[in-house]
């Protein structure tokens, strides 16, 4: 049975946009370079990095939309080894989801609270290990 309150709604609501997001997180992330790809009159040719275009050179960011859009698929090493912060992205979106729907169901805030914490633990370590990557020049 779910609960009513005010916490399971917000818990809810949170859950099913992180679904959401997992679900269609392709076409989300796509949307800008579609429309402007309309808007200059060209066909759309995929992802791209403007910082990339603008100076030849990777950021630390480089490669994390793929990784998550592979992660997305389950191509958990794949997406490892393109971006970590994706990957996490990834895996944190999918741990919030789980932790908002537990807390949505039962009523208690602690399921989503350590959904977020871990989630937040994630992003962190992802980005470290992101910049080492980038630091020394790994990421290709």
């Amino acid at each position: 049975m779910v609960s009513r309150n005010l916490v399971s709604w917000g818990a809810c609501s949170v859950g099913l946009g992180a679904i959401a997001l997992l679900m269609v997180g392709e076409r989300v992330i796509e949307a800008p370079g579609r429309i402007e790809a309309a808007m200059m009159g060209r066909p759309y040719d995929g992802l791209r990095c403007t910082y990339r275009e603008t100076t030849g050179r990777r950021c630390v960011g480089c490669g994390a939309t793929t990784a998550f859009l592979l992660a997305r698929r389950g191509e958990l090493l794949a997406s490892a080894k393109t971006s970590m912060l994706g990957l996490s992205a990834a895996v944190g979106l999918a741990l919030l989801a789980a932790g908002a729907s537990v807390t949505g169901v039962s009523g208690r805030l602690r399921p989503l609270l350590v959904a977020v914490l871990g989630s937040s633990g994630l992003a962190v370590v992802g980005l470290g290990v992101q910049f080492v990557r980038w630091w020394t020049g790994s990421l290709g």
